[in-house]
């Protein structure tokens, strides 16, 4: 399956091509290679002999386990992807469904990253609860410990992705325009098709300086492998 960050950067690239000479191009083609440096993706993975495809703005679902963290990373990502989500969880479920908004494409890339940052994030969670002394701390206090390392981590991650997105408005202001006229439109067409959403309540939790540290270490060039393909880390 191709990579959908590549799917992406190869639709920027295309575009450039189209709107050569012209401002809209010179745009595109920077943040396309804005893309390909944050994501380590090269040329030669890059085919540009596709047709570009219609890119709508719709709904998606996806499942994930029930946690507050999950939901609270799926939000995460999904406003660096210029999206927007929306959860569901019923009584005895033991799962909850996201539902994401956003292009086609923004939607593919949010799902691909969403993978990769939740198996860095949980795979970390639990090798940092493994290590913690049995003789100190018992199993209830390992796991409050390992759900603060999570919900920190997220914290962490969303820190990076704001110092990503701050960078790129500094070095490439009209593209950083564009990427916000993405979302926004994403937001009217939300407002249109269901009006008002009601905020969800986020429990309290104690920092921890470990999991925030994970957060921020964890690599969203994770996966892109050298043929194009997308291999997800294990663990988790």
């Amino acid at each position: 399956m191709t990579n959908p960050i590549i799917a992406k950067v190869e639709k920027l690239l295309r575009l450039a091509q189209d709107q050569d000479g012209r401002p809209e191009g010179e745009t595109a083609a920077r943040l396309a290679h804005r893309m390909m440096a944050a994501h380590a993706i090269e040329m030669a993975q890059i085919d540009l002999g596709k047709q570009a495809e219609h890119d709508p703005i719709e709904e998606q679902t996806m499942s994930v386990k029930a946690s507050v963290w999950r939901r609270l990373l799926a939000n995460a990502v999904a406003k660096h992807c210029n999206c927007q989500t929306s959860y569901r969880s019923y009584k005895g479920m033991s799962g909850q469904r996201i539902t994401m908004y956003g292009h086609r494409t923004d939607i593919e890339v949010l799902q691909y990253l969403y993978d990769i940052c939740e198996r860095q994030i949980e795979t970390a969670a639990r090798k940092y609860v493994n290590a913690l002394n049995s003789e100190w701390y018992d199993r209830g206090e390992k796991k409050s410990l390992g759900n603060s390392f999570r919900r920190s981590a997220v914290h962490g991650l969303w820190s990076k992705l704001c110092a990503i997105q701050e960078e790129t408005k500094q070095e490439n202001a009209e593209g950083f325009a564009l990427v916000t006229n993405r979302a926004n439109k994403v937001s009217d067409w939300m407002h249109d098709q269901y009006g008002s959403f009601r905020s969800g309540r986020v429990s309290s939790y104690r920092h921890n300086n470990s999991g925030y540290q994970a957060g921020r270490s964890v690599s969203l060039s994770a996966g892109v492998s050298s043929n194009g393909n997308t291999k997800l880390l294990g663990g988790g």
